[in-house]
């Protein structure tokens, strides 16, 4: 029975059983884990509370000019969702960490560059909610524009059920190779 209550104790169904214990309110496992709320335990905060880089919303207006696998992405998104990935490319050609983290922010000419570079190489992922098939999402190669909207080629609103009155779709940056090789 005493280990029964000790191991209660310690995931947190029952009190503790020390006096000390007791007098400084230590809480078992789960409740460490899972918090006062689910808004405020470790699973929340650390795992699906993290944000995310690599992914962003934007409307959408037409582009005759684009093919049916390119958009065109606002440059000032294209360089934070492709920071990462930028900073990367710069380091594996030499450069130190904090020196290519500057120049990406500093958004210099050679940073230009290597976000180019990136881009031709890493497709985006975009979609329009809610997804309904198969082909709710797709991938294309950005092309870099001003402004603060997405411009898709007209070919392609059809199959997301889109038109140009307002819509937004989401993109996504693939991380890992198989999600590159599998976009491209």
């Amino acid at each position: 029975v005493a280990l029964y209550n000790s191991f209660k104790a310690v995931v947190g169904l029952g009190d503790p059983l020390g006096s000390e214990l007791r007098d400084r309110k230590v809480k078992g496992l789960l409740a460490h884990i899972f918090g006062s709320s689910p808004k405020y335990g470790v699973v929340q905060r650390r795992l699906l509370g993290s944000t995310v880089d690599v992914v962003g919303r934007a409307a959408i207006t037409p582009n005759p000019d684009l093919d049916m696998d390119e958009v065109a992405l606002p440059e000032d998104k294209a360089w934070d969702v492709y920071r990462p990935f930028t900073i990367r490319h710069l380091v594996r050609k030499g450069m130190p960490r904090l020196q290519a983290a500057r120049i990406v922010k500093d958004r210099t000419d050679s940073a230009r560059k290597a976000l180019l570079d990136v881009m031709k190489d890493r497709p985006i992922i975009y979609n329009r909610a809610p997804v309904l098939h198969r082909y709710g999402m797709m991938a294309a190669f950005p092309r870099l524009t001003k402004g603060d909207t997405m411009q898709v080629s007209p070919l392609i609103v059809g199959g997301f059920g889109a038109d140009f009155d307002g819509d937004a779709m989401q993109y996504h940056v693939p991380t890992s190779e198989d999600a590159r090789k599998e976009a491209i």
